[in-house]
């Protein structure tokens, strides 16, 4: 089966971001022995638009899109968050070659004004729509044929190749976050709550980045100190600061996390994450710990940093139960069954399919 994966390759990082989620799925379209060919839209803009015309590089990504599909013939196209490949390209696709499935996913929060208007722009032109939000939210993306599914945030045991209980850590607790995320940083769970952590026990070895003035932190650097904490810390957006300040609806974060909680549980670090997002229909308190307060995250953070060998025993078993089932090789094959209309086995998170 020929796949043809269209999605950012994120050049212009010079491989901080070797880690995002479609390099995890491409992988896992590989290991499933899929003919999975890659097409950057994004670093082929840059590439094709003189002087850093974006107009010029657009109509060259779209134009070299077609060609790939002449000449590669996949049964099935699957996009990434392409937002430069326009919807006219996929149409004269489909008008073309009626037997190609077109799939989209998305990872980022459908509270997001802006991302909710992306991925129903592409609803007419894609034959399903797969997201890391489930449960009835995903009615909204489904009908007039094409079908709408729930996946996790994939782990890549070639990406996350740490095993952060089975070590002597450094640092106790690990977070990392955009400097973006500062914006309403006084009503922002993100930044209050490790804030707070720090406050009230400042013994605790803390190794914090991307705000507060500290700097962000990326590529091989990111992993690498990640695997010296012994806790990492899930905190996912509940909110969109962009425009008028809206929280989610709890449809709106239904199975939603941050695709931290892979990065950390895939790399052996006890998680944090707070209730409310339905994370507890996926794993239990033996695998991952829960929290509702600042209050009770700090508290907790305090007593598994003082009680190593209970850590390590939940931290061991979420690192197993993470890589055996929410791995990308089982998600991209749940991805191309499901698109392709020939789903076999069962999964171990909600599969539902919205039409």
């Amino acid at each position: 089966m020929r796949i043809l994966h269209i999605g950012n390759g994120n050049e212009k990082h010079r491989g901080l971001r070797y880690y995002d989620v479609g390099r995890k799925l491409q992988h896992g379209f590989i290991r499933n022995h899929y003919n999975s060919l890659f097409f950057s839209d994004r670093d082929i803009t840059r590439k094709y638009g003189p002087f850093g015309a974006k107009w010029c590089g657009k109509v060259a990504a779209n134009n070299r899109l077609l060609a790939f599909v002449k000449n590669f013939r996949p049964d099935m196209i699957f996009l990434g968050h392409a937002d430069i490949i326009t919807n006219a390209t996929l149409a004269e696709i489909r008008d073309t070659y009626s037997n190609i499935r077109i799939a989209q996913f998305n990872v980022d929060p459908v509270f997001r004004s802006e991302n909710d208007r992306a991925i129903k722009a592409r609803l007419p032109f894609v034959d399903a729509t797969f997201i890391t939000t489930g449960g009835d939210v995903l009615k909204r993306y489904s009908g007039n044929g094409a079908i709408a599914s729930y996946i996790p945030n994939p782990t890549d045991s070639a990406i996350e190749c740490y095993q952060a209980f089975a070590h002597e850590e450094t640092y106790d607790l690990f977070y990392a976050v955009r400097a973006a995320t500062m914006k309403h940083a006084s009503v922002n769970n993100r930044i209050v709550f490790p804030c707070y952590i720090e406050q009230h026990y400042p013994t605790l070895r803390t190794s914090f980045h991307g705000f507060d003035r500290r700097k962000e932190l990326y590529g091989i650097a990111f992993y690498q100190r990640m695997s010296q904490c012994a806790m990492g810390l899930n905190l996912s957006h509940n909110h969109t600061t962009k425009g008028t300040l809206y929280y989610a609806t709890e449809e709106e974060k239904c199975y939603y996390s941050s695709d931290r909680i892979s990065q950390y549980m895939g790399n052996g670090l006890l998680t944090f994450t707070q209730r409310g997002f339905n994370q507890e229909a996926l794993f239990n308190e033996k695998e991952i710990v829960f929290f509702d307060t600042k209050e009770e995250l700090a508290d907790k953070v305090q007593y598994y940093a003082l009680n190593k060998t209970k850590r390590k025993q939940i931290a061991q078993a979420g690192w197993e139960k993470y890589h055996q089932c929410f791995n990308a090789d089982i998600v991209a094959r749940y991805i191309v069954e499901t698109t392709m209309s020939n789903k076999t086995g069962s999964f171990d998170w909600d599969t539902n399919i919205y039409i």
